[in-house]
């Protein structure tokens, strides 16, 4: 950063690249178990701020308080993708067995499906996308801004589900439909599938048991969430006029639906079939011809990371360049402000994820090498997660009570947000690369018929492992800069 508080044309090459790395060591983490689910995208948000803030950070706008409404955000627009991800090979899975035994699937038109993973990708993160746009805009933003773009997507995406995304779903991809009606039928029921879907909007477990119901569901959710981001965009343009917003959180979501459709590669490029929008595999490159669900995580959050920080690269210098920051908070209370840090900046963004995942993680090794049963691992994995959360959240209790309470502070800690995001990143990766190489019961399995330096190499770039490799190298790729870039001359500007 120059004097000037302006990146240099070498700081935001170097940025865009970072990002790449550490978007793919971030998804495929994501979607391991103990980082799952929501609790993969609470990861992700919340390091993914303090990258850009690492950055950009240095200007009057960026809070502390900032951090976890991303993350808040981003908990709102949580799919599910187990069924759409193969739809642009042509493939529609019913997720439940026929009388063969063998799971039901049909073929359907992928260009259809091509139309619902774009969808997917557009929506993938698109409240934290309007969260990073808001980072930029010249316009001030407000909680209660956060909570009407909240509202408005949410009231969106249930009307959608309530009324319009199922006619809306008879017009991109009619044979989700009519599968799914054909299920219906032969669970033996009469009910139309808008009836059928709401009657099960709240128990998505009881629509997986029927016929092609997973598939409905997530198609409807991907088709209400894409409705409730046009919505979200309107609000950014016309009622709070703010087209920057508004046009980066457009372009990120652009990119993500890019992202996850272009990894989709590595899972139909098996699926030769009438329905599959790649006929001829023989055209793909050798590289390509690999098919693993962990590439395509990877991938996806690399390409994410990559064109999100280009993204922000490109933007006029006026919105990213520093500007006079103030160690100002957001709150004025201190003890309002002493309860949102210890809960939601660092309870929710920096500890959650790990504490929770290592607990998972560590019960499941010891079950695989027999030092614990079965019946004692979840009980176990509570215990030690719950040990490590009471200890590191009395630390923070008594680190805040002295900053906010009895200094009434309006930061946390006596650092900018921009060099406590330098200085906590590195320390982040570590951990969560740490946690995620616990090995479980198959990797350990996997691990122990090793016999030779040739059989490692053959295990770690094998479907299997391929990504898994990828995320270790990003992961200490990102530990090892982060590292060096905390400690460099002019870090704490």
């Amino acid at each position: 950063m120059s004097a000037d508080n302006k990146l240099s044309l070498r700081e935001k090459i170097i940025s865009v690249i970072a990002g790449a790395v550490l978007g793919g060591f971030l998804w495929r983490v994501r979607g391991t178990h103990g980082f799952g689910a929501m609790w993969g995208i609470i990861m992700f948000s919340s390091l993914f701020t303090l990258f850009i803030i690492s950055y950009y950070g240095n200007r009057a706008k960026i809070k502390y308080e900032l951090i976890p409404v991303g993350t808040l955000l981003a908990m709102l627009t949580v799919p599910a993708w187990g069924c759409v991800n193969t739809f642009m090979g042509g493939v529609l899975r019913g997720t439940v067995s026929g009388t063969d035994g063998e799971e039901l699937s049909t073929v359907i038109n992928g260009w259809h499906g091509l139309w619902i993973l774009l969808m997917t990708g557009f929506t993938l993160l698109y409240l934290y996308s309007v969260f990073i746009g808001s980072l930029f805009s010249l316009k001030e933003y407000k909680f209660y801004h956060y909570l009407i773009i909240a509202g408005v997507f949410l009231i969106v995406v249930y009307a959608a589900k309530l009324s319009f995304a199922h006619n809306l779903l008879k017009l991109i991809i009619p044979e989700v439909g009519n599968s799914f009606a054909d299920g219906i039928r032969s669970a033996g029921s009469d009910e139309t599938v808008k009836q059928v879907y709401i009657h099960h909007i709240l128990s998505t477990s009881a629509l997986k048991k029927i016929p092609y119901g997973r598939a409905y569901g997530e198609t409807i959710e991907h088709i209400s969430y894409m409705c409730g981001a046009l919505a979200v965009l309107l609000t950014a343009l016309i009622a709070f006029r703010d087209k920057v917003t508004a046009f980066v959180s457009c372009l990120i979501n652009l990119s993500t639906a890019c992202a996850i459709t272009v990894s989709d590669v590595f899972l139909i490029n098996d699926k030769v079939n009438t329905g599959n929008i790649i006929k001829d595999i023989t055209l793909l490159p050798g590289f390509l011809k690999v098919t693993s669900w962990s590439l395509w995580e990877f991938f996806t959050g690399f390409i994410s990371g990559l064109l999100i920080m280009l993204i922000i690269a490109f933007l006029p210098e006026k919105l990213t360049a520093g500007r006079h920051y103030k160690s100002e908070s957001m709150i004025s209370n201190k003890h309002i402000r002493f309860i949102y840090h210890l809960i939601l900046v660092f309870g929710l963004c920096v500890f959650a994820v790990p504490v929770r995942a290592f607990g998972l993680r560590l019960a499941d090794t010891l079950e695989a090498k027999c030092i614990i049963n079965e019946s004692f691992n979840d009980t176990l994995s509570i215990i030690i997660a719950a040990a490590l959360g009471v200890i590191i959240a009395v630390i923070m209790f008594i680190i805040l009570k002295k900053n906010i309470i009895n200094k009434n502070l309006p930061v946390p800690v006596k650092e900018k947000p921009k060099v406590f995001s330098r200085k906590i990143l590195p320390v982040l990766v570590l951990v969560i690369l740490v946690i995620f190489l616990i090995p479980d019961a198959e990797t350990i399995s996997d691990f122990s018929q090793i016999k030779s330096p040739s059989a490692m190499f053959d295990l770690l770039t094998g479907e299997g492992y391929i990504a898994n490799t990828f995320a270790v190298i990003s992961g200490l790729l990102c530990f090892i800069y982060f590292t060096i870039r905390s400690k460099r001359k002019g870090a704490h500007r």
